[in-house]
């Protein structure tokens, strides 16, 4: 199977480059997405403290004042819809959106400080995903349960503007980095290609050393022994034309002394046909 160094070259630039950018990319969504997440989930959570001073417990019952205007205010949000709950002892309706999940899968982030008890997690309300936040306090002697939710679109939203914001920027910078490779491949194997072609004009009577001094450190060593093979080859002919002559030389007396008998025999043959 025929090797190509070019393709080596590149497989062995390409591969890192291309494990650096799948490594750095979950890394750098992850390092971005969830301190963002986190913002969302705190803004869910302080949504849920604000409805802690609109209840009392009167006579051990409890009230809830909610002003409409501070329900809007609660509401107010320009992509997300916004829903909320409030929850006495026993599981017992106060105020705010009926059926609004409030009990986890399983799955949750639960965060727990002086005495109060933070839940978020993921679910569905309406048709639509949601993300809950519960914050559980006790007022009075009397456990409650405040929960806060809204629509996931601005985090999807987020996802989508992290993934283009993200992948777009590596997959330029992964394909300049390809083809800086490529071309920069291409022009360190130019003196390659001119050792071949100068090869590819050399003649067979006309062998000439190649000019290592131009050749690069890394393949110099290879141009000087092919020259070394041709100056054993330039003295391995020299040897053979020398044998050559020699024997041409040593042949050329016997040879003349034979042609000088065959020419006397000739002559003999010659007078002895005209005396008959």
């Amino acid at each position: 199977m025929t090797r190509s160094l070019r393709k080596a070259l590149l497989l062995w630039l390409l591969l890192p480059a291309g494990l650096a950018v799948a490594t750095f990319l979950p890394l750098a969504y992850h390092l971005i997405h969830q301190p963002a997440v986190e913002a969302f989930d705190q803004a869910l959570a302080d949504a849920g403290l604000a409805l802690v001073p609109h209840l009392d417990v009167v006579g051990g019952e409890p009230r809830f004042v909610f002003p409409a205007a501070a329900e809007q205010v609660l509401r107010t949000d320009r992509v997300d819809e916004i829903y909320f709950l409030v929850l006495g002892p026993n599981q017992r309706f106060i105020a705010g959106d009926i059926g609004l999940p409030h009990a986890t899968s399983g799955d949750d982030e639960s965060i727990e400080s002086d005495g109060e008890e933070r839940i978020n997690f993921d679910s569905h309300f309406r048709g639509h995903p949601i993300r809950v936040s519960t914050l559980r306090l006790t007022i009075d002697g009397q456990s409650f349960l405040f929960v806060t939710a809204e629509t996931t679109r601005k985090r999807d939203q987020l996802r989508v503007d992290l993934t283009f914001a993200l992948v777009l920027p590596l997959l330029f910078f992964a394909g300049a980095t390809g083809l800086t490779i490529w071309f920069g491949i291409r022009h360190a194997l130019l003196p390659v290609e001119d050792i071949r072609a100068a090869l590819k004009r050399m003649g067979h009577r006309a062998l000439q050393p190649l000019d290592s001094d131009s050749a690069p450190t890394e393949i110099r060593p290879l141009v000087e022994e092919f020259n070394l093979v041709l100056d054993r080859l330039d003295q391995a002919s020299a040897a053979q034309q020398r044998f050559v002559a020699n024997a041409a030389h040593q042949l050329r007396t016997p040879l003349a002394g034979v042609r000088t008998k065959l020419e006397l025999l000739q002559r003999e043959t010659d007078a002895d046909a005209r005396a008959a």
